[in-house]
């Protein structure tokens, strides 16, 4: 009667301890398989704020310094391009200066002018391509250009994120 009742504890035993490794395994199945929360992305800066950062940080740089002006030109132009891309919706950095022209001729900029566009463009094409070597002054004013052209495109209502910015004519 003893071994009996002993073996049927063991039997309950066993069949308890199944159930619990059972139940685990499919909570465990169940959990992973369960869809993520996903935490969706912020939303993207606007073109405004990245431009003028991004020129901010170049004028504080030692590229000129350090005899980068074929790097300082080409990242002025990249930043211009990004920024002009991003406010008329389409990929300037692959693009031409005169296909980057032709796309602002249907979309311009409020307050800029192409031409004023054409002209800083053509000037870094002229330092990246031509090997044409500027003068430091050349060099500030072709920054201030840019902050010019952002600034003066800067669409009438920003987010409520904006930051207060300095002068467009900030120094290298």
């Amino acid at each position: 009667h003893f071994g009996a009742l002993t073996g049927r504890y063991l039997a309950l035993g066993a069949d308890a301890f199944f159930l619990v490794v059972v139940t685990t395994l499919g909570l465990t199945a169940w959990m992973r398989a369960r869809p993520k929360k996903v935490v969706p992305p912020p939303p993207p800066r606007h073109p405004y704020l990245v431009a003028i950062e991004a020129l901010e940080q170049l004028s504080r740089s030692d590229m000129l310094t350090r005899g980068l002006t074929k790097d300082y030109y080409d990242a002025i132009s990249d930043i211009l391009r990004r920024y002009l891309g991003g406010t008329r919706n389409f990929d300037a950095i692959e693009m031409t200066t005169r296909e980057v022209l032709a796309r602002l001729k249907d979309n311009p900029l409020p307050g800029v002018t192409t031409v004023e566009i054409e002209r800083l463009l053509s000037e870094c094409d002229l330092v990246k391509f031509a090997k044409y070597t500027p003068s430091h002054e050349e060099c500030e004013e072709v920054l201030k250009g840019a902050f010019s052209i952002v600034e003066r495109g800067r669409p009438a209502v920003m987010p409520a994120m904006l930051p207060s910015t300095p002068s467009a004519g900030a120094k290298p």
